[in-house]
C-alpha cells in the first residue's frame, strides 16, 4: 500500500503578508491618533458617561418633547476591543422616534463600530472578500471585531 504525503501547507504570498502588516500599522496608527485608543480605558468611559448629561430634546418629526427612558447599555467595538458604555435614551410617545445623544457624539448611531474601526474595516473590504476581511481583522487585532456580514454592511 502506497502512502501519500499530505500536500504542503499553503504559504501566504509576500503581498498578503505586506497587506496584513499594513493593516496592523493602520490599526496602530488609528488607535494612537483617535479616541479608539482610549475607549477601553475605564476613566475615558466614565468621562463619556459623565458628559452625557440630561437634556430636553424635541422630536424632529412632530416637535413633541422626548421622554427620558433612563440609561441603556451598549457594547462598542473599538480597535482595542469591546467596551461597554451606559448612555441616556430618549423616546417620542407620539411617533416612536428614539434618540441617544452620546451615540451621536461618539459616531456610533448606526452601529456599534467606532469610526476608527469602521475605517480599518472599509480598508480591508477594498482589498479582500468580506469573509477574508473578517478573518484578517480577527488575526491582526487579536479579537473578532465584526462578522463577514458586518464587513459587507459597513463597506456598502
Amino acid at each position: 500500500m502506497e502512502h501519500s504525503t499530505p500536500p504542503p501547507a499553503r504559504r501566504r504570498s509576500v503581498a498578503a503578508w505586506c497587506f496584513a502588516a499594513g493593516l496592523l500599522l493602520l490599526a496602530i496608527e488609528s488607535a494612537l491618533a483617535g479616541r479608539s485608543s482610549l475607549a477601553t480605558d475605564p476613566v475615558m468611559v466614565e468621562r463619556w458617561q459623565e458628559a452625557d448629561l440630561p437634556v430636553i430634546l424635541q422630536c424632529d418629526d412632530c416637535q413633541q418633547s422626548l421622554k427620558p427612558l433612563g440609561r441603556r447599555r451598549k457594547t462598542l467595538q473599538t480597535l482595542c476591543g469591546p467596551t461597554r458604555i451606559e448612555r441616556r435614551v430618549y423616546y417620542c410617545d407620539r411617533c416612536g422616534e428614539t434618540r441617544v445623544p452620546l451615540d451621536r457624539r461618539l459616531g456610533v448611531e448606526q452601529s456599534a463600530l467606532t469610526p476608527g474601526l469602521v475605517r480599518v474595516v472599509c480598508r480591508t473590504a477594498l482589498e479582500l472578500p468580506y469573509q477574508q476581511s473578517a478573518q484578517l481583522l480577527t488575526e491582526t487585532l487579536g479579537f473578532s471585531p465584526c462578522s463577514a456580514r458586518e464587513v459587507e454592511r459597513v463597506a456598502n
